[in-house]
């Protein structure tokens, strides 16, 4: 005997419909979101090409003619950043085993004496003139003074007479001390005079008396 009752059964069979129903509207909406999908990318390719053989078709426009010059602007502020770390040093270089040509000497002037006009001077050339020391600005300096010459030294005037100082003792040979051939003279305070060299008057004495 069967004991479901006619509402059960009708339960369940609506319960089935509901399923089926609710499993086809599920697949319906997976296609309709995959056709949309497809839709939309070919909708933005069609765009890309269109965008794409747009701008291959057009081009440059003539330059136009150049803007009037503005006005400077300030100037911005400069930036200086950290500086930077230590390099290593460097290899030495190779020595040149064979010596550049050494150059000429500079000619650094001479010392001509007491000047004469008819004389041709070089620069640096010294020369006296009135007492004083002037050297040669440049080659052929001209007369002088003039402005060829530059004045190094000059002759101070002469000082005033000093105190007349107090006398000092008379100083007399004391003695003589025989040196050799030599005599030396030794003075009343006890100095050295200059030595007397009588090896040649004796030479001179021998030579006659023969």
């Amino acid at each position: 005997m069967n004991d479901i009752s006619p509402l059960e059964t009708l339960a369940a069979e609506l319960g089935a419909i509901a399923a089926r129903v609710e499993r086809e509207l599920r697949l319906s909406a997976a296609a309709l979101q995959a056709e949309l999908r497809a839709a939309r990318a070919e909708f933005e390719l069609r765009i890309e090409r269109a965008v794409a053989e747009r701008l291959a078709v057009l081009k440059d426009g003539a330059a136009g003619p150049q803007g009037e010059r503005g006005e400077r602007g300030e100037p911005g502020e400069a930036i200086v950043g950290p500086p930077g770390e230590q390099g290593s040093q460097g290899p030495p270089g190779a020595d040149s085993e064979v010596p550049g040509p050494a150059g000429p000497e500079p000619y650094v002037g001479e010392v001509c004496g007491l000047h004469d006009p008819a004389r041709s001077y070089r620069k640096f050339d010294l020369v006296t003139w009135h007492g004083s020391e002037w050297r040669a600005r440049c080659d052929e300096p001209g007369a002088l003074p003039g402005e060829g010459w530059a004045m190094t030294a000059q002759s101070g005037s002469r000082g005033k007479q000093g105190e007349r100082g107090e006398r000092g003792p008379a100083i007399s040979i004391a003695g003589w001390e025989q040196r050799d051939f030599r005599i030396v003279p030794v003075m009343s305070d006890g100095s050295i005079g200059p030595p007397l060299d009588l090896r040649a008057i004796f030479e001179q004495y021998d030579a006659e008396r023969i």
